[in-house]
């Protein structure tokens, strides 16, 4: 199963292939799908498994799919230590093409 089968706007899975992430890991198959739907999550999985991907794309996608005008998404990504939060900041960084995220310097930094 790739991306393009999660149902994320385009421009995010376009953007993973010309980044070589070809294929979702297991938690991005099962989180991507509920969040995309409007559901709450709480996933748990390994270091390193794409957790971070599987909250932000569906935020990114959101963002894509709601073109703001006068008012403003505002999505704070909260992170349970220092070392997660700048983990967290250099993923984000990547996605800056896909959509107008502003970032704020670890480990506080918002999603708009």
């Amino acid at each position: 199963m790739g991306f393009e089968q999660l149902g994320l706007h385009e421009a995010i899975t376009s953007t993973l292939v010309g980044l070589k992430y070809d294929e979702p890991t297991a938690v991005q198959q099962q989180v991507i799908p509920e969040a995309l739907s409007g559901n709450d999550v709480l996933a748990g999985a390994q270091t390193g498994t794409g957790k971070t991907a599987a909250f932000v794309l569906p935020i990114i996608h959101r963002l894509l799919q709601n073109p703001r005008s006068t008012s403003s998404a505002v999505n704070v990504v909260r992170s349970y230590s220092r070392r997660h939060g700048s983990w967290q900041y250099r993923y984000l960084k990547v996605c800056r093409p896909i959509a107008k995220i502003r970032l704020f310097n670890p480990p506080l930094f918002t999603v708009a």
